[in-house]
């Protein structure tokens, strides 16, 4: 084996040899199946083709007309059910998703124009994929909540999956904000609205079996018992009010008991009695004069 030494940096790089890689051909049940597909879609191209051309015929009869829309209609499903995968596990069921499809293929039918030269799948896509997104956004809600909230939430959820990839953890309500570009606040109020989606039944229950405890069961109510409790409680200050009033209203005011357990009014309520100025003079008690009289 023969082995050359490294090239300098003056020495031009050898080009390498161009190797031709060998064609691997398809399995042959791949190449059935995607032949198979193939004319399937044709198919589906070439019968829709007829069908529009009956449904949008207005000399045809109303009968007519009719029965060529209902086949575009069944025809195309498929195409709605792709379009409803998209939306699986995401708490409605796949049944009331195609449903709701449905009606934006039904829409795609009456507004299509074949003459503009658009595929009809490529045209009803996205208007079935807005009437499924209607659909949660104005349904899908146990509480309804603001539009604002609900893109809001839509973008965080989004924001959060990359976030996540590109930092390799949870992004903080911060990150959030900055990376959709609004506030810290706003962010906030978009996480808590998520609760509103769905809500949790009283009778649910942890556990599947039938005897389980629910939500319900772990609620308090009104004791009927305390209102007794509460009468025997206030039943000796009332029995003191009626023995001595005087002396029951004493209780009610003060608001600091001494030692032994009864009530009396501080000292500090009662004035302190001053000393005349007179008596700081020597003078006899008949020439004192009286604060506040004249002379």
């Amino acid at each position: 084996m023969t082995v050359s030494a490294a090239p300098g940096p003056d020495t031009p790089a050898t080009p390498l040899p161009d190797v031709a890689l060998p064609e691997v051909p398809d399995p042959p049940e791949a190449t059935e199946a995607a032949d198979v597909r193939r004319q399937s879609i044709e198919e589906t191209r070439r019968r829709s083709a007829e069908l529009f051309a009956d449904f949008l015929d207005e000399d045809a009869s109303a009968a007519s007309r009719e029965a060529a829309r209902d086949a575009l209609v069944r025809l195309h499903l498929p195409l709605v059910e792709h379009c409803a995968r998209r939306f699986r596990n995401r708490g409605e069921p796949f049944e009331d998703l195609v449903q709701v499809g449905t009606i934006g293929l039904i829409k795609s039918v009456d507004r299509f124009d074949t003459g503009r030269g658009v595929e009809f799948s490529t045209y009803a896509t996205p208007t079935i994929i807005g009437e499924i997104k209607r659909y949660f956004r104005d349904k899908g809600w146990a509480i309804r909540v603001p539009r604002r909230l609900q893109e809001l939430r839509m973008q965080i959820g989004t924001a959060t999956a990359e976030l996540t990839q590109s930092l390799g953890r949870s992004p903080t309500a911060a990150e959030l904000a900055g990376h959709i570009g609004c506030t810290v606040e706003e962010i906030v109020e978009g996480i808590e609205s998520s609760n509103a989606y769905s809500t949790l039944s009283l009778d649910a229950s942890d556990d599947s079996d039938d005897g389980a405890a629910s939500m319900l069961d772990a609620l308090g109510e009104v004791d009927a018992g305390l209102e007794h409790v509460d009468q025997a409680a206030a039943r000796p200050a009332r029995r003191a009010r009626e023995e001595d009033p005087a002396a029951a209203l004493l209780q009610e005011h003060d608001p600091e008991p001494d030692r032994r357990g009864d009530r009396r009014l501080p000292d500090a309520r009662l004035p302190a009695a001053q000393p005349h100025p007179g008596a700081a003079a020597g003078l006899p008690a008949e020439r004192r004069v009286a604060r506040g009289s004249p002379g």
